[in-house]
């Protein structure tokens, strides 16, 4: 096996004290240079949420072993949450989608995406690509990488999955915190009076780019709901068979799993695996034919 080895794309140093949700995307320059680029939430504050919390951006051009000085890319009136990276080879742009309260002081909004021609340089104005409105006035989030269908071919399709998680819904849940020695979950800071009542159910899609040369021309299809826990934080591949698989984030101790036999346009009903999940983050991809999941291998334990 070979060494594993590791490096630090952040230190808190007193601007920023705290970093999450990190996600990584290397791609190759018109000059043959291949970098690998960070994105991640980061706030100045020591807790998740504040107003200031911003998306950060840093690059390795020496595959990982240092990183640049990051440096904040997109900030906002209130908090902005976990950056997905994809690089489009046939336009040479980087894509940086995150989302952003709007209406809420919890994880998720607007979702939006900002661009760049330069590797990461300089940044086009954001670009909404789904609303808080849509389906109910319930937060909009993301949390893992655009999965591309039919890559590089007229029928090209770009499929972001999502989920919709209402304020406070990490109380709902009698599962959300599987730790024995776990506090009781504190309550969040409420909205503030002056806007709108937040919808209550929470659900999971994906949003659908039928052509990446019009970027802003997507659609939602999924609306995959649980009453018994929610499913957050999902993570999707294709199967050797052409069908595609989605795996969920969960309170029940387990992962969940919904199935597209339409390329996205359609969802099973979820159904619970046997792989055990303690309520936390996990992602998945496809290495040649064999699909890897990462994630801890617990129903309670989350280090």
């Amino acid at each position: 096996m070979a060494e594993v080895k590791f490096s630090w794309v952040h230190q808190h140093n007193g601007i920023v004290n705290y970093a999450h949700m990190a996600m990584l995307e290397q791609f190759a320059t018109s000059s043959g240079e291949t970098i690998i680029a960070c994105a991640f939430q980061a706030s100045q504050a020591n807790t998740e949420g504040s107003e200031i919390q911003h998306i950060r951006f840093s690059t390795s051009v020496d595959n990982g072993e240092t990183w640049a000085p990051s440096r904040c890319v997109m900030w906002g009136l209130q908090a902005l949450w976990s950056p997905v990276l994809h690089f489009h080879h046939d336009s040479s742009s980087l894509y940086l989608f995150y989302s952003e309260s709007r209406k809420a002081r919890s994880p998720g909004g607007d979702i939006k995406y900002i661009k760049s021609f330069d590797y990461g340089q300089t940044w086009t104005p954001p670009v909404t690509i789904l609303t808080h409105e849509y389906d109910g006035e319930v937060p909009k989030v993301i949390a893992n990488r655009l999965l591309v269908l039919n890559s590089g071919s007229p029928t090209e399709r770009w499929v972001l999955p999502f989920w919709s998680e209402p304020f406070n819904s990490f109380l709902e849940y009698p599962a959300y915190h599987p730790l024995k020695e776990s506090p009781p979950a504190p309550e969040r800071e409420p909205p503030p009076g002056t806007l709108v009542p937040q919808g209550k159910r929470g659900s999971a899609g994906v949003l659908i780019l039928d052509d990446p040369s019009s970027p802003t021309e997507w659609r939602v299809a999924g609306g995959i709901h649980e009453p018994s826990t929610w499913l957050i934080e999902n993570t999707l591949e294709q199967l050797s068979d052409g069908r595609l698989l989605m795996l969920f984030r969960s309170g029940t101790g387990r992962i969940w799993q919904s199935v597209s036999s339409s390329l996205g346009d359609t969802w099973s009903a979820p159904t619970e695996t046997s792989l055990p999940n303690p309520n936390s983050k996990f992602s998945m991809c496809r290495v040649d034919m064999t699909l890897v999941v990462c994630y801890n291998h617990s129903t309670e334990k989350r280090a």
